[in-house]
């Protein structure tokens, strides 16, 4: 239950990912969600490197609230993630 929800919170959130970036970087995401799926937190774990990418990367998460409500089965559960977000020059 909880894998599902996690990968069902990265794919909302993938949609929310600029397009069209010509630098290349990974950033660490810690994100934090209320029981609604609200966006509590979200904070950069580890950096890029370069704080464009960094700040695009938080922007993203922001821009996605709100997420998906969790299942019942979890809403009592700390919903605390930690991402990698990938930016690749294609």
């Amino acid at each position: 239950m909880w894998t599902a929800y996690q990968a069902q919170v990265w794919r909302h959130i993938q949609v929310s990912k600029p397009r069209g970036i010509r630098l290349s970087g990974e950033v660490g995401l810690r994100i934090a969600l209320d029981p609604r799926g609200e966006l509590i937190d979200a904070r950069i774990e580890s950096s890029s490197g370069n704080r464009m990418l960094d700040r695009l990367a938080l922007r993203s998460v922001h821009a996605a609230s709100p997420l998906p409500p969790p299942p019942v089965e979890i809403q009592d559960y700390d919903l605390v993630f930690s991402v990698k977000f990938s930016f690749r020059v294609l």
